[in-house]
């Protein structure tokens, strides 16, 4: 039966072929850095294509070599997420290049969500120093309709909206039409589960606030959500969901970035991935996309612009 790679017997031999290359036994082994397993992936995928294996299989043979090697040191886990970034720098029509993000509302939702939203996004942008600016788009009728398209009683399939916002650009004529984030404010629950208060990813470079009813009056939650999902729209999945591990960092009870979060303050380990991600980008793009770099010390942040 065809599977998301190619028919089993295949995709067996594809993860050996994938396993038995010598770069990756001395990667699980620990004798090269992840950096350097990293750049020898892209350096001999056209190798690795050439032995008939999927891009797909590429990105899964390398996630499940990740998973396998755990403890990270610190170098290792920095240059992990530059290297994603660097990868995910390779969409030249990626949201993120115009430096926007447009936020827009239901027209069943209070314009003060809006700001407390906003004001949770900014809050980790300008934390993280990032230059991307913020536009208050109200409410757009193409919007609207996109939402309603995914509406069945008071539940969004969010998961199904975002695609589509992904795969018809024009999401709004605020920008031309440029590429830029979307960040969308809705009076309705989450179709995969009713507690959720919001949803995003990275790679589509869209958000969704979900604010049904009485919850649009706790402005103070809708602003920690929003930080919260800004940092999926940044690049990152949940703290504590990641599968590879880094004892350089101290443990930590909470974290903005843990799935249910009861703090606006990011570890260093979820912050360290998010700059080096950046960075990675940065470097593929050539795009300058930090307003200033910031240096950690145990005692105060100091700002070199």
């Amino acid at each position: 039966m065809a599977g998301k790679f190619t028919i089993l017997g295949d995709f067996k031999k594809h993860h050996n072929i994938f396993f038995s290359c010598p770069f990756v036994k001395d990667y699980l082994n620990g004798k090269i850095s992840v950096e350097r397993f990293l750049d020898n992936i892209l350096r001999l995928q056209d190798d690795l294509r050439g032995e008939n294996l999927t891009y797909e299989e590429i990105d899964s043979f390398r996630a499940e070599a990740l998973g396998k090697r755990k403890h990270l040191s610190l170098e290792e886990w920095k240059a992990f997420w530059r290297a994603e970034g660097f990868k995910s720098g390779n969409n030249a029509s990626a949201w993120y290049r115009e430096k926007t993000i447009l936020f827009f509302r239901m027209p069943q939702v209070k314009e003060e969500v809006t700001l407390a939203a906003i004001q949770g996004f900014n809050m980790l942008i300008k934390e993280i120093g990032l230059d991307l600016q913020i536009i208050d788009g109200g409410t757009d009728a193409w919007l609207v309709s996109a939402v309603k398209k995914f509406t069945e009683g008071e539940v969004l399939d969010v998961l199904g909206f975002h695609n589509h916002l992904t795969e018809n650009s024009k999401t709004s004529t605020l920008l031309s039409n440029k590429p830029h984030g979307t960040v969308v404010a809705a009076n309705l629950y989450s179709k995969r589960d009713r507690g959720w208060w919001g949803e995003g990813q990275f790679a589509n470079g869209v958000s969704t606030i979900l604010v049904k009813d009485s919850r649009q009056d706790n402005l103070p939650f809708i602003m920690n959500v929003a930080k919260h999902e800004c940092t999926h729209l940044l690049g990152i999945e949940h703290h504590d969901e990641n599968a590879m591990l880094c004892n350089a960092y101290s443990e930590v009870n909470d974290c903005l970035a843990f799935h249910r979060s009861s703090t606006l303050a990011l570890c260093d380990k979820c912050r360290d991935a998010i700059l080096n991600f950046w960075q990675g980008i940065e470097e593929k793009t050539g795009i300058k996309y930090f307003k200033k770099m910031f240096i950690l010390s145990p005692k105060k942040m100091f700002e070199v612009h």
